[in-house]
């Protein structure tokens, strides 16, 4: 059985964004609403994932961090090529 609701693994949080999930597990007393989210409490997302009621995915970086982790890869490097070829 495939699991109906997908939630986020968000550092040391679980995130449900979508507004259907969001209400659904609400609705059945499960998390903290905000205004643009469910935040899910580990063992009720434990819970929920053993029931196969969620799945979670870790969230994927962002550009912005893509850009940032790119630029600093960047920098490295061309700081080792500098202080290799001294």
């Amino acid at each position: 059985m495939k699991a109906q609701n997908t939630a986020e693994l968000v550092e040391n949080k679980i995130i449900v964004e979508e507004r259907s999930s969001m209400d659904r597990l609400w609705q059945k007393g499960f998390g903290e609403k905000k205004s643009s989210h469910l935040i899910l409490d580990v063992k009720e997302a434990l819970f929920l994932l053993e029931k196969k009621k969620i799945a979670i995915k870790k969230k994927r970086k962002s550009d912005f961090e893509k850009k940032i982790v790119g630029s600093w890869n960047a920098t490295r490097k061309r700081f080792l090529q500098k202080i290799c070829s001294v």
